[in-house]
């Protein structure tokens, strides 16, 4: 009798050294007993580094095709940040950005800009979920 068997093995791993940390998601293997075949595979991957106030912080992913990112700088004054995904819908395109700066821009006392989120999408879309019943109005 002869047992054809496909095996897979996945792990995440991180390296720290001082000031600098490397990250790495679904680092894999994958082996096909009947053609011998041996693959390799990376989800993604991420990087810190952090010096005094100073940090600097970003991620990579991929879901199965669809892309998944952040970044984000931080000093001891102001701090950025990014998000952002990238998918196919129907075999279009579709993106999205999301960031935001921590950083107080001033203004009058009535209409001061403390900090500003900015995002963008292009081609997204959105499904509304059902109407729920409300139960305290029977």
């Amino acid at each position: 009798m002869l047992f054809l068997i496909d095996m897979d093995a996945g792990i995440d791993a991180s390296l720290v050294l001082s000031v600098l940390s490397l990250r790495l998601y679904g680092l894999g293997a994958s082996y096909n007993t009947q053609s011998h075949d041996l693959g390799f595979s990376l989800k993604g991957m991420g990087f810190n580094l952090k010096k005094g106030p100073a940090k600097i912080s970003a991620d990579f992913l991929n879901l199965d095709g669809d892309f998944v990112r952040q970044a984000s700088l931080s000093m001891s004054e102001f701090a950025i940040a990014a998000l952002g995904g990238f998918t196919l819908i129907d075999h279009k395109p579709s993106l999205f950005i999301y960031a935001f700066l921590d950083y107080p821009l001033g203004g009058l006392v009535f209409f001061f800009i403390a900090d500003l989120p900015l995002s963008s999408g292009l081609k997204m879309t959105f499904k509304p979920r059902p109407k729920l019943e409300i139960l305290w109005q029977r």
